[in-house]
């Protein structure tokens, strides 16, 4: 499974751990903090993290970034698909939290950003 996303500047999402899939990504613009290990990747850097590690990524550019996400098995592109069929008026944290465990990941903080996730894409 892979799905890719455009990240604006200052975005970030919650800090998860997912815990049916291992997930690599690839990275533009943006850094990783796995397991407490902050990781700035440039254009072209990837990333690979085992199930069960607690992470967070953002966009710390100035400029529009991209995250390829690959997820190993697959089923977690579900999320996306399902996020994003519900109303915006609907979207709440709780709405994100059952919906990320529903796919196996586990949601544990807020974006180290104030735009979250859920704000970028209602």
């Amino acid at each position: 499974m892979s799905s890719t996303h455009c990240l604006v500047p200052g975005h970030s999402s919650t800090f998860i751990i997912a815990k049916t899939s291992g997930i690599t990504f690839y990275l533009v613009n943006s850094f990783l903090e796995p397991g407490g290990e902050e990781y700035n990747l440039l254009t072209g850097g990837s990333i690979w993290l085992p199930r069960g590690i607690l992470h967070v990524w953002a966009n710390t550019a100035t400029i529009d970034g991209k995250l390829i996400l690959m997820c190993q098995p697959g089923g977690f592109e579900k999320f996306f698909e399902e996020i994003g069929r519900v109303p915006v008026d609907k979207k709440s944290s709780d709405t994100m939290r059952d919906l990320m465990a529903k796919y196996g990941v586990e949601m544990l903080g807020p974006p180290i950003f104030a735009s979250s996730w859920m704000q970028q894409h209602s």
